[in-house]
C-alpha cells in the first residue's frame, strides 16, 4: 500500500533522493573539515580512534591530549553550524550560527 501511495504523491517518491543529497552534503562538509588536517594527523587520528575502540581509558593521557588537539583542529562546532545551516529548511539565526562557529557577529549598522 505504501508503494502505491508513494507513486501517486511525487514528494514521497522523491524522498530517498533528498536523503541522499543531504547525506552527500554532510559528507562534503566533513571532507572540507578533514582537509584541514595533514596526512600525518589524519593517520594519527585513525590509529588513536581504532586503539580506543570507543573507550577513552584505552588511551594514555598523552594519546588523549593528542586526539583532543586533532579534533579541535577539525572545528566540530563550525562543522555543526555549517551542516545545520545547509540542511535546515528555515536556516539558523545568525546569533546561534556565530556562537556555534566561534565567530564574532558583524557590527550593527549605524
Amino acid at each position: 500500500m505504501a508503494g502505491r501511495v508513494a507513486q501517486k504523491v511525487p514528494v514521497l517518491r522523491d524522498l530517498p533522493v533528498v536523503r541522499l543529497v543531504m547525506a552527500a552534503e554532510v559528507l562534503l562538509i566533513g571532507k572540507h573539515h578533514l582537509d584541514r588536517l595533514t596526512p600525518a594527523e589524519r593517520g594519527r587520528m585513525v590509529r588513536l580512534v581504532a586503539k580506543a575502540k570507543g573507550r577513552p581509558r584505552s588511551l594514555t593521557e598523552t594519546e588523549r591530549s593528542d586526539l583532543a588537539a586533532i579534533v579541535e583542529k577539525l572545528e566540530p562546532r563550525a562543522f555543526l553550524a555549517t551542516a545545520g545551516e545547509r540542511l535546515s529548511p528555515v536556516g539558523m539565526p545568525a546569533s546561534l550560527r556565530n556562537k556555534m562557529s566561534g565567530t564574532k557577529p558583524p557590527p550593527p549598522p549605524t
